[in-house]
């Protein structure tokens, strides 16, 4: 499988940290046919109170008015999304779809040596600039 890096947008929600918090959460977008490829449900550190829900794709008005409904809110913080096989190395591989190739010198000998062309792209200049900071 070829490996992909692309910029998301991620749906974030806060909610009280309690059993069955996140479940409840999720119930309206069954009802909407949401076919959701990330979910991720964390507790903050230092407030066991409080968690934050968040999903990816909410495309389509269906479904963008359902997240709304539920409280929903597209985050401004950029994300990406790398699809691919699992290997060891493929985040330091996929590297170069931001920034110039470093030398393998610099490649830990416990990871696989990466050839120097990038395994991906942001396909444009503005989204490269606006993403170029996420894996620093």
């Amino acid at each position: 499988m070829a490996t992909t890096v692309r910029s998301i947008v991620l749906w974030r929600k806060e909610i009280e940290n309690q059993t069955g918090g996140l479940a409840n959460t999720l119930e309206l977008f069954a009802g909407a046919d949401a076919d959701l490829q990330i979910v991720m449900g964390y507790r903050y550190p230092g407030n066991q109170a409080k968690a934050a829900v968040e999903l990816s794709p909410i495309t389509g008005k269906k479904l963008v008015t359902a997240a709304e409904t539920a409280g929903f809110k597209a985050s401004g913080i950029p994300a990406l999304l790398v699809e691919g096989d699992n290997r060891p190395g493929l985040i330091i591989c996929a590297k170069p779809a931001f920034w110039p190739p470093r030398p393998k010198s610099m490649l830990s000998s416990s990871i696989p040596a990466c050839n120097t062309q990038p395994i991906a792209r942001i396909r444009n200049k503005a989204a490269r600039r606006e993403n170029s900071g996420l894996m620093d």
